[in-house]
């Protein structure tokens, strides 16, 4: 075998190496393809948007919980990172008028730093949110608030005080973060 047969040879087997690997491994299209949602609504907990680094949403929700005063708890990332905006929908309170408060906190179980609070009647239905949008009117002031940057992990917590009846609040609880990550 000359020189030449061999080297026809070895191109031959590595071409039907990589083409083995061509064929089972799937392209960029393909993986696009397979984690595609199908409708409007998206199955995921979090949507990254940039080339692999960049901003990362990160939205949770849950039922509220029952026969405690902390009615919600929601983990933030395990990176620093924004609360956008959080809130609780009580569609079902207290026997007795309350205090519904959200805030921050290194624990699930406490309140360390307020974000919002208000009263809530007996029987009543409400709503509070907790938002990083400035809320003065004509588009000016200031959101600049360092209580919305969450350290890795903290939380996102609603609790009620001050009811005395019957406490089994029905609602849910939502909190939206944003991470970003440097290039």
């Amino acid at each position: 075998m000359n020189i030449k047969n061999k080297i026809v040879g070895i191109i031959a087997v590595v071409a039907l190496i990589l083409s083995g690997f061509a064929v089972s491994a799937p392209s960029t299209i393909e993986k696009v393809i397979t984690g595609a949602a199908t409708g409007p609504d998206m199955p995921f907990q979090y949507l990254r948007f940039g080339l692999g680094k960049g901003i990362k949403t990160t939205q949770f929700e849950s039922a509220l919980t029952t026969a405690t005063t902390t009615v919600c708890a929601i983990q933030s990332p395990a990176a620093t990172s924004t609360l956008v905006r959080g809130g609780i929908l009580v569609t079902t309170s207290s026997t007795t008028a309350s205090t519904l408060t959200i805030a921050k906190s290194a624990t699930a179980f406490s309140t360390t730093t307020v974000l919002g609070q208000g009263a809530l009647a007996a029987n009543a239905q409400g709503f509070l949110a907790a938002s990083t949008t400035a809320i003065v009117a004509g588009g000016t002031g200031s959101n600049l608030n360092p209580n919305f940057v969450f350290g890795p992990n903290q939380w996102f917590v609603a609790s009620f005080t001050g009811g005395t009846g019957t406490f089994s609040p029905v609602g849910t609880c939502h909190a939206s973060f944003e991470e970003y990550e440097v290039y």
